[in-house]
C-alpha cells in the first residue's frame, strides 16, 4: 500500500509538472488564437515527455504546432500530404506529413530519411481525431477520448532534419517519402485480404496429400498458420500459374491476384523456363511444397532490410501443381526470440539434425548441439537444407 501511495504521489506530481509545461507553451500563442487552435496545440504536445517540453522554447513550440494546424486545415482522407521546407539559415529542413492513422508510419519514414543520410533533430507524432467537410476542410477537433464515428484519426508527423544535400530538391524528397507512404497504405489496407488468401492456401494444401507425405504437408500447413499468429508482417501477395509441358514450362502472373505492395511493383513477369530467375525455375520443377528465400528488394515498410519471400505450391483437386502463391513481408522480431521447438519447419529440421547426430539428449555434446541450433539465426535455418544445417551445426560443435 505504501509503495502504491508513493507511486500515485510521483505520478500526480509528474502530470502536474507536465500540465505546467503545456500551459507555458500555450501562453506563447498569439492573442487572436482561436479556442480550436489552443486545443490543437495542447493535443500536439500531450504525449511529449516533460523533460523534452522543458527544453523547448515556447515560441518555437507554438510555431511548429501552428504550422501543423495550417497544414491540416484541408485534407482528403485516403491520401498522403507531404511538405518539405528548407531552412538555409539554420542548415536544416522540416518534413511535415499528414496521413490517415495506420501502423508503420513513423518507423518507415524514419528509415527512409536515414537512408538518405539525414540526421533527425526533432520528431513529433501527434494523432488527432478530426471531423471534415465534403471538401476536406477541418470542421472540428475532437477531445482525446471522443468516440463518435464522425471523427476520424489522422496521423501528423513532424521531423526537423539536417539540411538538404546539394542536388536534392524539396520536391524530390517529398516524392520519395510519398513513395514510402503509398506502399504503407496498400500493405495496411490489403492486410486482411492477404491473411485470408494465406488461410485459403492452407485449406487448399489438402489436395497435395495425394502426392506428398502427409506429415510434410501438415508441417507446411502449421507453418502458414503460425505466420498468421503475429509472426509475420504481410506486405504483399500474388499468385502465379505454371503452364506448358516438361522442358517448356512457363510462369505467369494470375490476373487480379496481386495484393499489397505487389500491386505497385512486381519484378516477376511472364517467363519461359530458360528466362525465369533460377530460384523460380528450380522451385517450379522440384517436388518442394514450400520455399523460403530473401528478396533482392529491401522492404519499403517498417524495416529497411531485404524482404522475406515465401512461395507455396498451388494444387488442383487431383493433386497436380498448377502454380505458386507468393507471400512477401518480414518475420516479426519476436520470431528471433522463440525457441526453435515452437516454430514449424525449424523444429522439424532441428529434430532431424539432433537425431542424425546420434548424441544422447542429456550428453554434453547433445546439449551443446541443441544450444547451437537454438542460437543460429532463424533466417538462415529457414533457408537451409537439412544437410546444410547438419554440416554447419556439427562444424561449429
Amino acid at each position: 500500500i505504501e509503495y502504491h501511495n508513493r507511486w500515485n504521489i510521483m505520478q500526480n506530481a509528474y502530470l502536474a509538472h507536465h500540465a505546467e509545461q503545456i500551459k507555458t507553451i500555450l501562453s506563447a500563442l498569439p492573442r487572436g488564437a482561436t479556442e480550436q487552435q489552443h486545443e490543437f496545440v495542447r493535443q500536439f504536445y500531450a504525449r511529449v515527455m516533460t523533460p523534452e517540453l522543458e527544453r523547448m522554447d515556447p515560441d518555437h513550440a507554438v510555431s511548429v504546432a501552428l504550422s501543423a494546424y495550417e497544414f491540416m486545415e484541408k485534407y482528403t482522407p485516403g491520401e498522403a500530404n507531404v511538405r518539405v521546407t528548407a531552412h538555409p539559415k539554420r542548415a536544416s529542413a522540416t518534413v511535415e506529413i499528414l496521413n490517415d492513422d495506420m501502423p508503420f508510419l513513423v518507423d518507415s519514414i524514419t528509415v527512409e530519411l536515414t537512408r538518405h543520410g539525414f540526421s533527425l533533430r526533432e520528431t513529433f507524432h501527434p494523432i488527432f481525431k478530426v471531423k471534415r467537410g465534403a471538401k476536406g476542410q477541418m470542421l472540428a477537433l475532437a477531445a482525446s477520448k471522443e468516440m463518435s464515428t464522425e471523427f476520424k484519426p489522422e496521423s501528423f508527423m513532424h521531423f526537423e532534419i539536417s539540411a538538404l544535400p546539394e542536388g536534392m530538391s524539396a520536391r524530390q524528397l517529398e516524392d520519395d517519402l510519398g513513395w514510402v507512404l503509398k506502399h504503407i497504405r496498400v500493405a495496411v489496407e490489403d492486410w486482411r485480404k492477404i491473411v485470408s488468401k494465406v488461410e485459403t492456401t492452407v485449406r487448399d494444401l489438402r489436395h497435395a496429400r495425394a502426392h506428398h507425405n502427409e506429415a510434410n504437408v501438415q508441417e507446411v500447413e502449421d507453418f502458414l498458420n503460425w505466420l498468421v499468429e503475429r509472426n509475420f508482417v504481410f506486405l504483399g501477395y500474388a499468385e502465379y500459374n505454371f503452364t506448358g509441358g516438361k522442358g517448356k514450362e512457363s510462369f505467369s502472373s494470375a490476373s487480379g491476384s496481386k495484393l499489397g505492395i505487389l500491386k505497385i511493383a512486381d519484378e516477376i513477369t511472364a517467363a519461359g523456363v530458360d528466362t525465369m530467375p533460377p530460384e523460380i525455375s528450380h522451385f517450379m520443377r522440384s517436388s518442394q511444397l514450400l520455399e523460403i528465400s530473401k528478396s533482392s528488394r529491401r522492404s519499403p515498410v517498417h524495416r529497411a532490410v531485404p524482404m522475406d519471400m515465401i512461395g507455396v505450391k498451388r494444387y488442383d483437386t487431383k493433386g497436380r501443381a498448377i502454380g505458386e502463391a507468393r507471400i512477401v513481408g518480414l518475420f516479426t522480431s519476436n520470431v528471433y526470440y522463440q525457441s526453435g521447438d515452437q516454430i514449424p519447419l525449424v523444429r522439424k529440421k532441428i529434430a532431424e539434425v539432433l537425431d542424425r547426430s546420434n548424441f544422447a539428449p542429456v550428453s554434453h555434446d547433445g546439449k551443446s548441439l541443441k544450444a547451437i541450433l537454438e542460437f543460429l539465426p532463424r533466417d538462415e535455418i529457414f533457408q537451409m537444407s537439412e544437410d546444410d544445417l547438419f554440416e554447419i551445426s556439427m562444424g561449429i560443435l
